[in-house]
């Protein structure tokens, strides 16, 4: 099957570099204050209703998360009037969305210039600046905003953030240090400043703030691992040994610290005693899950540092579950890591453990589908995705793989149907577009209607110019239909120049090669393909067959020929080339 299916998960760990002292502000997002309306520059009255209209229609699209529609409409209202800032503002908010901070923070600068004294767009553009590491500037708006605001204590510890950030380490702590006197000693502020002092060598002062926090707070654990953490950084292993045990003292069940205590024995190449306080981590229901998730990322991804067998990190993924049996995102992490480690049987198990406990989680229903499809389990899919639609009608994956699910069955309308009801619910989700049209295309080509399928890739090919999978499967068609030899050629050199040592992709460049009659260098990349994986599919064996024949090489032809039929299940074309010893056009 020349269709390559490839679903995986890929576990993303990110960060922020700053947080909100009161809320949790952890992404780039803003709406107009009603309590602020701003003064729209006077444009003719004939075009104003227009233009109101275009603007809420535009937040109503954007609210929607119709963000290409939005786009369309807010624009339509900056051609009739260039100098609205609430345009620009809603603009901006969605060039963020797609990860345009660029042109985001060129509308948020016009915004700023048409209404300074509005605090959101300057809020907008002080954090656009922060993402783009342009601190000075943020933290120039940031003053702004705490001068006319002087009681808000978000913008002042922003302020204090980018102040930071910009090296501007005296000028950050004198704001930190005002806040302080403000809210009292906080672990936010007194990390901060630690920070602060660590970056300038002042290792004594980041203590002493450590100190004074657990002074604040005798009773917290959590301070006494923190100043542990930084002795053991600060290489100071004695007193960092002794803090971990106090921890333990308060608070024997810490999580925290018995994670703390794995790392420090790793880091002492102690790994007996390593593993043995990460099993008691992992085996700690009270343990927060995400700390046990990034703990086992952390061993998996440096293993010249945590030097902890397979067998031991296999143990501890395991617990995850066994200490927090109702927690639907362990069965999710655990299921992804056997998938991630070639296990994906194993997966399925440990996802369908998760809904019954979890009968309704989206998550999982997804990671089971896709588990299937990626093993070609088409019985379980089928069933599956049954189950799934009845649950979820209005999710587009679910859909989809239930048109590939009846398409395996042959069931191609229904497919159809079915593909036709999840692309209504896709909206401006471009990745998704791609899906459903190499789906539409697929069962196009199937179904006999291949210049149906061939618009379906230009399609795809319109919204990723450089899609490998639609470039390969339409090089293939083309191919095999004997038509646009040439196009087909381009398409599939530029998949095998990017992809070198995938078999499936050097195939079809070998037939590509193959159906224009250049059987040299066609036998060359079928053997390339041979070599890399490609040795036990029928296909290409059948595939090097015809073109060793075509090379004058009959004898070597027939044996090819035959070790195809053997994978099987042998055509009637191919056992026909058999019998008769010579290539037969299809």
């Amino acid at each position: 099957m020349k269709i390559i299916s490839r679903y995986s998960f890929i576990l993303i760990v990110s960060g922020f570099v700053f947080f909100s002292c009161t809320s949790s502000k952890k992404t780039i997002t803003a709406t107009i204050n009603p309590a602020s309306p701003v003064k729209e520059a006077a444009i003719e009255d004939t075009r104003k209703q227009e233009f109101e209209y275009y603007l809420v229609e535009g937040i109503k699209q954007k609210n929607f998360g119709r963000q290409d529609a939005a786009t369309e409409l807010f624009t339509k209202c900056l051609t009739l009037d260039p100098q609205s800032a609430t345009a620009l503002f809603e603009l901006a908010n969605i060039q963020i969305a797609k990860g345009d901070l660029t042109n985001a923070a060129t509308g948020l600068e016009k915004a700023v210039t048409i209404s300074p004294d509005n605090q959101w767009y300057k809020y907008l553009l002080a954090q656009v600046y922060q993402q783009t590491s342009q601190f000075d500037k943020a933290s120039v708006l940031f003053k702004q905003l705490v001068e006319k605001n002087p009681d808000n204590i978000d913008y002042l510890y922003l302020y204090g953030g980018a102040l930071a950030n910009s090296g501007k380490g005296k000028e950050a702590l004198d704001v930190f240090n005002q806040l302080e006197s403000k809210t009292g000693i906080t672990d936010q502020l007194s990390l901060a400043k630690e920070q602060i002092y660590l970056k300038e060598g002042k290792n004594q002062k980041a203590i002493e703030e450590l100190e004074k926090l657990i002074k604040s707070s005798p009773d917290e654990p959590r301070y006494y691992g923190l100043l542990a953490d930084l002795y053991l950084q600060l290489e100071n292993k004695v007193k960092a040994l002794e803090l971990y045990h106090k921890v333990l003292q308060i608070d024997p069940d810490n999580g925290f610290v018995l994670f703390s205590l794995a790392n420090y024995y790793a880091l002492d190449k102690n790994n007996q005693k390593a593993f043995e306080y990460a099993l008691k981590g992992f085996s700690n229901p009270s343990s927060e899950l995400e700390v046990k998730i990034n703990y086992l990322l952390l061993i998996h991804n440096d293993r010249s540092k945590y030097n902890f067998t397979d067998q031991q990190i296999d143990e501890l993924a395991a617990k995850i579950i066994v200490a927090q049996p109702l927690e639907e995102q362990a069965y999710a992490f655990y299921a992804d890591y056997l998938i991630q480690s070639k296990r994906s049987n194993q997966a399925i198990d440990v996802i369908r453990k998760g809904i019954a406990v979890s009968p309704k989680s989206y998550a999982l229903w997804e990671k089971l589908l896709l588990a299937e499809a990626d093993l070609q389990d088409q019985p379980a899919l089928s069933t599956d995705t049954e189950k799934a639609i009845a649950l979820f009608p209005d999710e587009p994956m679910v859909n989809l793989l239930r048109s590939a699910s009846l398409l395996m069955e042959g069931k191609s309308k229904e497919a159809l149907t079915a593909l036709d009801n999840g692309q209504k619910f896709i909206g401006d989700n471009k990745a998704l577009q791609i899906q459903f049209e190499l789906q539409r295309a697929e069962l196009y080509y199937k179904t006999n209607r291949s210049k149906e399928a061939f618009e379906s890739f230009d399609k795809v090919l319109k919204i990723d110019p450089n899609n490998q999978m639609a470039l390969n499967n339409y090089a293939y068609y083309l191919s095999v239909q004997n038509q646009d030899l040439e196009k087909a050629e381009k398409m599939a050199s530029t998949v095998v120049q990017n992809n070198p040592t995938n078999a499936t992709f050097l195939d079809t460049y070998a037939w590509v090669l193959f159906k224009r009659q250049n059987y040299s260098l066609a036998k060359f990349y079928m053997e390339s393909a041979l070599s890399n994986g490609g040795n036990d599919n029928a296909t290409l064996l059948e595939h090097y067959g015809d073109i060793l024949f075509m090379n004058g090489d009959k004898e070597k032809a027939l044996e090819y020929w035959k070790k195809s039929a053997e994978k099987g299940p042998a055509s009637d074309l191919l056992k026909k080339k058999i019998k008769e010893g010579k290539y037969l056009e299809n």
